[in-house]
């Protein structure tokens, strides 16, 4: 999880865990969500 932990303990956004590393962050004014992607290793962001 380098994205979500970059944008969670680096640049601090509040987030909600959704379950499953998938992390929502809230943005003003808009919402940025970290999900692992079927790749090991890998995530998508949204």
């Amino acid at each position: 999880m380098i994205y979500g932990a970059f944008f969670r303990d680096i640049l601090e956004y509040p987030f909600v865990d959704a379950g499953n590393d998938w992390l929502i962050f809230a943005l003003p004014p808009a919402e940025l969500a970290v999900h692992p992607a079927d790749e090991a290793g890998a995530h998508e962001l949204f």
